[in-house]
């Protein structure tokens, strides 16, 4: 399991899901005593205060599965997933998403997106997309009030958004968390966002046109010694190193580029190096990136490491910094990869 969570030290490895009874919020959704006097509330009033109601229910109420009930129709779907099954419409016409990693495939396929993480989470190559479409928060804690405001029909984000709060999540509209742990299963997460969202088919589009974009790379490429790409990303006293099972790693492959021995690994955990190590981060190509103004601050300290410059990377001036998409996982993050093999490494190699 190689995802670290966006901000966190290290992946979360393991998923607290349980299977309960359904929790007992769900006697909202039938018919009470007409004591009531006035008009009925609209979808929209009731959903809001439903999701006020739910921020106020203990959450892990309902951590388990979702009850489908009967058959699927021309309208509706059914979904499995980690935390069970759940019933879709067929084509869903208000998506909320919770999570960056399935946003890139909602975006991707152009799913209809109502609600979406707040843009100052993202990293740049998400936050560029999303101007205009509403915030629902955070991603650690995106707000029930104001997903149940957007009235969406469809709900998917992280398995580790839903784990202790799928029922509340349930409550406002049919939900489906989504296993995206492990970067290196980046094209199947993909597919299973895109089955969740209807759009299969454009997923797997979108996936044929990631691999002509690689197979063109590989056609440029063709007869050059091919550079060892070393992928950086600066810690608290150190470097983190990421092999070939990583998200970045898998899209490097795909390209036919090789690593350094150090990351010519299929570990499936990071390799964090302390400084007087930081050889093993060397390449013919470093690729550096980071997540927080703390690693950045840590990076002008590495660049002043005489150990640091001492690589080949470095006094061949072959080292670039790039964004967060070399952690991200879904198509847009390695069409954004392959964005920088394009400007690094051809139009580095054409130079004179």
């Amino acid at each position: 399991m190689n995802f670290e969570r966006p901000g966190a030290a290290t992946c979360r490895s393991t998923m607290r899901v349980k299977v309960l009874e359904p929790c007992k919020m769900r006697r909202l959704r039938k018919p009470v005593g007409q004591r009531a006097s006035g008009p009925l509330p609209t979808r929209r009033e009731f959903l809001i205060g439903a999701g006020s109601l739910l921020l106020l229910a203990p959450y892990g109420c309902g951590e388990g599965r979702s009850e489908t009930g009967g058959e699927d129709t021309a309208d509706t779907r059914t979904i499995g997933h980690v935390m069970g099954e759940t019933r879709v419409p067929g084509s869903p016409g208000r998506v909320v998403v919770t999570d960056r990693f399935p946003l890139d495939t909602a975006l991707a396929v152009e799913a209809p997106l109502v609600g979406v993480p707040a843009p100052s989470n993202l990293p740049d190559y998400l936050r560029e997309r999303v101007e205009g479409i509403a915030s629902i928060g955070d991603e650690a804690s995106p707000s029930l009030e104001s997903i149940a405001a957007l009235d969406p029909d469809l709900v998917v984000g992280s398995v580790f958004t839903f784990e202790d709060s799928y029922e509340n999540f349930s409550q406002i509209a049919p939900t489906v968390p989504i296993d995206d742990e492990d970067s290196g299963r980046w094209k199947e997460i993909h597919a299973k966002v895109s089955e969740a969202l209807g759009r299969a088919t454009e997923g797997e589009s979108v996936v044929d046109r990631y691999h002509a974009r690689v197979d063109e790379f590989k056609r440029s490429i063709e007869g050059q010694t091919l550079p060892e790409v070393s992928v950086v990303r600066p810690r608290e006293d150190g470097i983190r190193l990421y092999g070939k099972a990583f998200f970045s790693g898998l899209v490097l492959e795909d390209a036919g580029l090789p690593r350094p021995p150090a990351q010519d690994v299929e570990e499936t955990e990071p390799l964090d190096i302390s400084r007087e190590l930081t050889r093993k981060a060397d390449g013919d190509v470093i690729f550096v990136w980071s997540f927080s103004p703390e690693e950045r601050e840590e990076w002008q300290k590495i660049k002043e490491d005489p150990l640091w410059n001492r690589l080949r990377a470095v006094q061949s001036g072959r080292v670039y910094e790039v964004g967060a998409h070399w952690y991200g996982s879904g198509p847009l993050a390695a069409n954004a990869i392959l964005d920088d093999l394009e400007k690094y490494l051809l139009e580095d190699s054409s130079s004179p």
